[in-house]
């Protein structure tokens, strides 16, 4: 079946067009894409935390600006707990909290490393009952003065959903899965702007 002087003309636009896409889409396009980083000393910076084995942990996918009292402030006032640090004690209570099915606003979280340092703060946010969900943060200062001056952390923010085997080690653990980072956080940034106007009041 022979194509009319039309048909020709309208495949050879079609043609044309789907080169010109690919082109575009899978070559000179990704040549030319680059990564914007607002804070210049984190562009180089690895995203990703490490259990005390050395095993790849938590990606890094949040980032706070302010010194330590700022974060601690701004967590508080959107209803964040610090977490207790692990000692036998503190270990007894978060099993007991997971068994029995009962409170454990500040449950320790398991350490993980950057650059070779624990994390300097950890908070959670309980989601249940009992410990075993609750939204958690573990923040590493990563630099001490970022462009406008303060403190840059940044850190990893997970939901544990319930107890499991971990994929690397088979050993018993919480299993997580990360959770709507912008959504838990939101209320965060929004609680702390409430605290600052209301601070600004007063005066």
């Amino acid at each position: 079946m022979r194509l009319s002087a039309r048909g020709r003309r309208w495949l050879a636009i079609f043609g044309a067009a789907a080169i010109v896409y690919l082109l575009l889409a899978y070559v000179v396009l990704p040549a030319l894409w680059t990564h914007h980083e607002h804070e210049p000393g984190l562009a180089n910076l690895p995203m990703v935390t490490r259990t005390a084995d050395g095993i790849p942990g938590d990606a890094l996918n949040v980032g706070l600006v302010g010194n330590t009292r700022d974060i601690t402030r701004a967590m508080h006032a959107a209803e964040w707990f610090p977490a207790d640090p692990i000692t036998l004690r503190t270990s007894i209570d978060i099993i007991g909290s997971v068994v029995l099915d009962r409170p454990y606003h500040d449950a320790p979280v398991s350490p993980l490393y950057y650059d070779g340092k624990k994390e300097q703060l950890a908070f959670e946010k309980p989601d249940g009952r009992s410990a075993d969900r609750r939204h958690h943060v573990r923040l590493w200062q990563v630099l001490e003065k970022g462009t406008d001056g303060r403190p840059v952390w940044l850190g990893s923010i997970t939901f544990d959903r319930g107890v499991g085997l971990s994929h690397d080690t088979g050993q018993v653990t919480i299993t997580q899965t990360e959770k709507s980072t912008s959504r838990v956080l939101s209320s965060t940034a929004q609680k702390e702007r409430s605290h600052r106007r209301r601070c600004r009041r007063r005066r």
